[in-house]
């Protein structure tokens, strides 16, 4: 089955994990494949936001309307209940032009205020309004079917998209728990998702981060609706034409770096002693430096950054907000500053002559994931002016930062509400490994020591993020190679299901 076309393979099959090494083309094999669709048949999705802007997508949390921070059935409350009180909140405003802003709500909340005595427009006083929601929840509590319409008149955003939609892809799946790839499923198929369903990532590259307390780890595949999903994986690096690199990927991928003595394989360690020569002086700096923990890139960071700004022409900050709902930015200031910690990367200073790089394709503007450059000058418009280590020059315009901020009074009534835009660049200096995943790097040091590796798959990611041995140095020797055995398990049983495969068909094509 190695030699089967994924497109093909796409074609047959409605739900379909397509897996493989860093490089192996699972995202050119997907984009392939979407060609055939306008792109609004596509809805393209990912794990994290940093993987969503890569696709040009949306993270599965704001696509699917899920909150992780909750479990399914809290969030199954939290919407029917929002739902209605945003209902009684418009009849007591006689905010009609809203109410009928979407067909599907107007016609759940004329049936429901029918029930209640009300036609057309009227009014009620706020005392009145808080009766009628809270005896309207109970109702729904005390009828499931009551409540599933409330729910489904809730998420007729969802439901426009399952109808329209005939391709749904998930990408860095790996990174994804069972619990919320069971919540993503069971939403989809409540409104009849009728197409595909695309999964793509690499197990043996980081787990999923559990949660606080958690130590058993949740990869997506040990979910009952992962049995559903036709695996198919690809194993031609695609990123490299170095033969080498891409064989000592393989082998740290799923951990056989020992030969059949039990001795550290001649091929990997000859590639550790390689990678373990430090660059000329005066290099490090075009580096991009991965480490292990947070700690060690804010301090590498941090030096870097007040290293070389003391002598920049100017420095600024790169976020900026945009006032919702009349908000009025002054009187959050405390709100906004706190709330931007949260973002991608902070507030973070640039200043003329900084290193950094890309997190997003904008290949028509000469520049993807993983492209490093230095930074100008801010034009007039807002783009950041940028010069690529090939001496062209580049605009980079603010995109869409997550998540947004809304400030909520002592009733928790919402009263305010901000959006974020910032650069998709992040210092280009050093990032944990975590957030590498899914990027290229031209140049990649992995400043943490053997000690420092922690996870399966750990070294692995930070490894394929390289585009080249040639410009690749790591502290760590072979024994960072990590690997989980759940995950082998995993993947022998997909290699297992391949030959057999493989085999049936040789047998039929004798016949």
């Amino acid at each position: 089955m190695k030699d089967v076309d994924p497109i093909e393979f796409f074609e047959k099959n409605d739900r379909v994990f397509i897996t493989g090494a860093g490089g192996v083309g699972k995202s050119y094999a997907i984009n392939q494949f979407c060609e055939r669709y306008k792109k609004e048949e596509v809805l393209r999705t990912a794990s994290t936001w940093k993987a969503a802007e890569i696709i040009g997508g949306k993270t599965v949390y704001s696509a699917f309307m899920i909150d992780y921070t909750k479990t399914e059935q809290e969030e199954y409350w939290d919407v029917v209940e929002n739902f209605l009180k945003k209902t009684y909140e418009i009849i007591e405003n006689e905010n009609f032009e809203e109410w009928h802003r979407n067909d599907a709500d107007a016609l759940i909340r004329a049936e429901f205020l029918g029930e209640h005595g009300f036609r057309g427009s009227c009014e009620i006083e706020p005392s009145e309004r808080e009766s009628f929601f809270e005896e309207h929840l109970q109702r729904c509590k005390n009828d499931s079917r009551k409540a599933e319409k409330v729910w489904y008149a809730a998420n007729s955003y969802l439901r426009w998209i399952t109808i329209k939609t005939r391709v749904i892809i998930i990408d860095e799946i790996s990174m994804l728990g069972s619990e919320i790839l069971e919540r993503i499923l069971n939403k989809i198929e409540k409104f009849k998702y009728k197409g595909k369903i695309i999964l793509s990532g690499d197990f043996y590259q980081l787990p999923p981060v559990p949660e606080e307390g958690e130590t058993k780890k949740d990869y997506c595949f040990l979910s009952p609706k992962f049995k559903e999903f036709k695996c198919l994986e690809l194993t031609k690096i695609q990123r490299t034409d170095d033969l080498e690199f891409s064989q000592v990927q393989q082998k740290i991928r799923d951990g056989r770096i020992k030969d059949e003595w039990g001795d550290i394989d001649p091929q990997i360690d000859l590639f550790f002693r390689k990678i373990n020569i430090k660059p000329i002086i005066g290099d490090e700096t075009t580096y991009t430096h991965l480490f292990t923990r947070n700690r060690e890139v804010d301090e590498y960071n941090e030096r870097m950054i007040e290293r070389f700004k003391k002598n920049a022409k100017w420095v600024k900050f790169c976020c900026a907000e945009i006032q919702q709902n009349g908000s009025v930015i002054d009187d959050f200031k405390e709100e906004i500053k706190k709330h931007k910690k949260k973002l991608e990367y902070g507030d973070m200073e640039l200043f003329e002559g900084m290193r950094v790089m890309t997190r997003v394709n904008r290949p028509k503007e000469n520049y993807v994931n993983g492209t490093h450059a230095v930074v100008k000058d801010i034009a007039k418009n807002g783009d950041l002016v940028c010069i690529k280590d090939d001496g062209t020059e580049i605009y980079i315009k603010r995109v869409e930062a997550g998540p947004v901020l809304n400030v909520y009074d002592e009733n928790d009534e919402k009263i305010a509400s901000f959006e974020f835009k910032q650069y998709p660049i992040c210092p280009a200096y050093a990032i944990t490994i975590h957030k590498s995943q899914g990027s290229s790097i031209d140049r990649v040091w992995i400043g943490s020591g053997t000690s420092g590796f922690f996870e399966s798959g750990q070294l692995y990611t930070a490894i394929s993020r390289a585009r080249s041995v040639k410009h690749l140095y790591c502290a760590a020797g072979v024994k960072a190679v990590k690997t989980d055995p759940m995950v082998q398990k995993f993947y022998k049983k997909i290699e297992n299901e391949q030959m057999q495969i493989d085999k049936e068909t040789k047998n039929k094509m004798a016949i």
